[in-house]
């Protein structure tokens, strides 16, 4: 193969690479859902419905329903 030709499918290969990694950042937060960002395991920002993006490997996204009630029984 011809340098060029080498350099080209390097680049190429980098590229896609960085899109894939890029696009794994996406998430959405649904309607009646809260979302927290952990940045290396410390709250960093909550975000309400709507699509983001996080920073893949650095950032962590958690969800959980804000409409839906949890109850907990004690005793009998």
């Amino acid at each position: 193969m011809k340098p060029g030709r080498i350099r080209l499918f390097a680049v190429l290969a980098l590229l896609v690479i960085a899109a894939v990694i890029g696009l794994s950042g996406i998430y959405r937060v649904n309607e009646g859902e809260q979302a927290v960002v952990l940045t290396f395991g410390e709250l960093s920002d909550t975000k309400g419905p709507g699509v983001y993006w996080r920073v893949p490997l650095v950032q962590e996204v958690r969800t959980q329903s804000t409409t839906q009630l949890y109850t907990m029984e004690y005793g009998f």
